[in-house]
């Protein structure tokens, strides 16, 4: 356990995590038990690489699915907050700077703070559902001028984004499967992560 603790790559995103933290928790509470509170999502994304990723990786069962679907959520999560910390911070700097924002500048200075992780909440929500949605198919046509006329009509199915892993399993990938082979596409691209 302390050799992968001292892992270089789990060193880094600790630093990261605990320099993420420390800009999060200054900038929108003062409270200890808020600052302990907004600490927990960020040790479940520090579970992932160190429990995980460097761990057993035949770690199955229900507890460890909803232990790591949690700390991807967490991992969405303090990815909106700290963009709309980063934005809030900006936007008080301008306004600081602006006498005619002045109301503005003390909106954000006063509750500010509270509407950034409830943001931050709704955008990983609403990002959570479209996963939850599934995979769609968008069709769109590219005319290409001085195309081959041996390549008119060519169909390309571009695969984006699966995001495979233990939250998107076989059925996932099953489904995404199924709907490329129903398109009978000429050639199919799989970018993306």
């Amino acid at each position: 356990m302390v050799r992968r603790l001292l892992h270089p790559f789990v060193l880094v995103v600790s630093a990261i995590l605990l320099a993420g933290y420390a800009y999060v928790a200054a900038r929108l509470t003062s409270t200890a038990p808020v600052r302990v509170a907004l600490a927990a999502p960020f040790v479940m994304v520090w579970i992932l690489p160190v429990v995980y990723w460097f761990g057993d990786r035949d770690r199955q069962g229900r507890v460890h699915e909803w232990v790591q679907a949690l700390s991807f959520l967490c991992m969405g999560w303090l990815s909106f907050l700290l963009v709309l910390t980063v934005g809030r911070d900006v936007l008080l700097l301008a306004t600081a700077a602006l006498p005619p924002l002045a109301a503005v500048h003390r909106l954000l200075d006063a509750a500010g703070a509270a509407w950034v992780p409830v943001a931050a909440l709704v955008a990983v929500c609403v990002g959570a559902l479209a996963a939850l949605r599934g995979p769609y198919v968008r069709r769109v046509d590219i005319p290409v001028e001085g195309l081959a006329p041996d390549l008119d009509g060519l169909r390309i199915v571009q695969i984006s984004d699966l995001h495979v892993g233990p939250t998107m399993r076989l059925a996932y990938v099953q489904r995404v499967v199924d709907m490329t082979k129903e398109l009978a596409p000429d050639l199919i691209a799989l970018t993306g992560d």
